[in-house]
C-alpha cells in the first residue's frame, strides 16, 4: 500500500493493512522496526533523510559512542588530560605556551573546521566537546610569534567560515602592528581590504569579519586604506550598515576631520569623499 503523505513508522504500522506482506516479512526477518523503517520510507515517498537519520540513531545506540574534543592536535596530546569524567574534562592551557607554531595553527583549523556543514557526518559518529577558549588562547599565543604565522593567517582571510575570517583578520592586524618589518604591508592591506569589502552572502553575522578587517586596516594601513574606506562609504551595499559608520570614523581619524561631531557622520564623510574623488 502506498500513501500520499509522509508517514512515520508508527503511523505506517497503524494504517498499513494486516495483510501487508512486506511489513510482515520484514518484521520477521529484520527484527521489526528497522525493516518497517525501510518499508515505510519507500512506500510513503517521504524524505529519505529522516529515515537515514533514524537508522543511524538506532545503530549508534547499539554501540559505544566515541568522544571528540575540539580543538585538538596530535602534536599536543597533553592538551586534554585524562579524566574519570571525559565530558567534564578541561584542557590544560599551560601547554600552549610551549607548543609549536604549527600545533597552534592546527588547533585553530580544527576548531573552525568543526563548524563546516560537510563535517556533520563525522559529528554524528561522536559526542563533541568544543572549547572556544582553547582557540582564543591559541590565537593570542600565535600573535606573539612574530611573522611565523602571517602567511597562514592571510590564507585564512578567505576561509569559508566567517568566524575563521574574523579571527584571521584580528591575528593579521596583531602581527603586522607589532612587527611591521616582518610584513609585506602592500600585500596584507590588499587582502584585508578584500575582506573588508566582501559582500554578505548568507548571514549578517558575516559582517563581523568585515568589521575586524577594517579595524586591522586602521591599525596598519594609514592613508593607503582611504580607497577601501571610500568604497565602503559609497557602495549601496553598506548604505545602512554599521560598517559605513566605522569607515567614517576611521576616515575622520586619518584626516583629522571631526566627522563624528556632525549630526550625520556618515553623510559628512561621504560628502568629503565626493569632493575629493581624485584624492
Amino acid at each position: 500500500r502506498r500513501w500520499s503523505l509522509p508517514l512515520s513508522p508508527a503511523s505506517h504500522r497503524r494504517r498499513c493493512s494486516p495483510s501487508c506482506r512486506r511489513c510482515g516479512r520484514l518484521d520477521r526477518t529484520a527484527g521489526g522496526r528497522l525493516g518497517l523503517l525501510v518499508h515505510a520510507g519507500f512506500s510513503s515517498g517521504f524524505d529519505m533523510g529522516w529515515m537515514i537519520r533514524m537508522i543511524r540513531g538506532m545503530v549508534r545506540r547499539g554501540r559505544k559512542q566515541t568522544l571528540r574534543r575540539i580543538p585538538s592536535s596530535e602534536k599536543l596530546p597533553s592538551l586534554w588530560p585524562a579524566s574519570s569524567n571525559p565530558v567534564e574534562a578541561r584542557p590544560d592551557l599551560g601547554v600552549l605556551q610551549g607548543a609549536s607554531t604549527q600545533a597552534l595553527e592546527e588547533l585553530c583549523d580544527d576548531y573552525w573546521r568543526s563548524f563546516d556543514s560537510e563535517s556533520d557526518g563525522e559529528a554524528d559518529e561522536a559526542a563533541v566537546v568544543r572549547d572556544s577558549i582553547v582557540r582564543s588562547e591559541a590565537l593570542k599565543e600565535l600573535a606573539t610569534r612574530r611573522g611565523q604565522s602571517l602567511a597562514w593567517a592571510c590564507k585564512r582571510l578567505r576561509h569559508p567560515e566567517h568566524f575563521a575570517r574574523r579571527d584571521a583578520a584580528w591575528l593579521v592586524g596583531e602581527l603586522c602592528s607589532r612587527n611591521p618589518q616582518d610584513c609585506d604591508l602592500d600585500a596584507v592591506i590588499g587582502e584585508l581590504s578584500r575582506l573588508a569589502t566582501r559582500p554578505i552572502e548568507e548571514d549578517t553575522k558575516e559582517a563581523e569579519a568585515n568589521a575586524v578587517a577594517l579595524a586591522s586596516l586602521s591599525r596598519i594601513g594609514g592613508p593607503r586604506i582611504i580607497p577601501t574606506l571610500r568604497e565602503i562609504l559609497t557602495s549601496p551595499r553598506w548604505e545602512q550598515d554599521d560598517l559605513s559608520w566605522e569607515a567614517a570614523r576611521i576616515l575622520g581619524v586619518l584626516l583629522n576631520v571631526p566627522f563624528g561631531e556632525s549630526e550625520d557622520p556618515v553623510a559628512s564623510a561621504r560628502e568629503w569623499v565626493a569632493l575629493n574623488s581624485d584624492g
